[in-house]
């Protein structure tokens, strides 16, 4: 087997290894963010729990920079709704993204596994041509 053979083979799988490098950090950038996106949507469903232990009659503010501003409760019911509908469809579309993550580097890793089972054919075949006499050698 050629040196030459041998770097093409290593740059192969260097290649398809810094590519499974950074499918891992965006498969934990995304593990990040839709843990946090799973924490605010708790923490809005806690609200909304809250909201319907409340009665119409109730009071309730909403905090606008340093002030807080009464609201209707009606109106902020509605909000903490629309941001749990916006929060479920973000986690669903981090959830896709993660799977899509997943099937790429298991395409690297059997891609990895290729370049192997060709490079321990390689080796083997030029192991067999270098022990197997040449027509002008005699064997004795």
């Amino acid at each position: 087997m050629s040196v030459t053979n041998q770097q093409e083979f290593q740059q192969k799988l260097d290649r398809d290894l810094s590519e499974i490098k950074k499918i891992q950090i965006e498969m934990q950038k995304l593990m990040q963010a839709k843990q946090a996106l799973a924490e605010k949507k708790h923490e809005n469903e806690l609200v909304q729990s809250e909201f319907n232990l409340m009665d119409e009659t109730a009071v309730v503010f909403k905090l606008v920079g340093p002030i807080l501003a009464k609201q209707d409760v009606a109106e902020a019911k509605s909000n903490v709704e629309k941001r749990l509908e916006y929060l479920e469809k973000e986690i669903a579309r981090v959830s896709t993204l993660m799977k899509d993550f997943e099937k790429k580097m298991e395409d690297k890793r059997l891609s990895i596994m290729k370049i192997q089972e060709s490079y321990k054919k390689a080796v083997a075949m030029a192991q067999a041509q270098a022990q197997s006499p040449t027509p002008n050698q005699k064997v004795i």
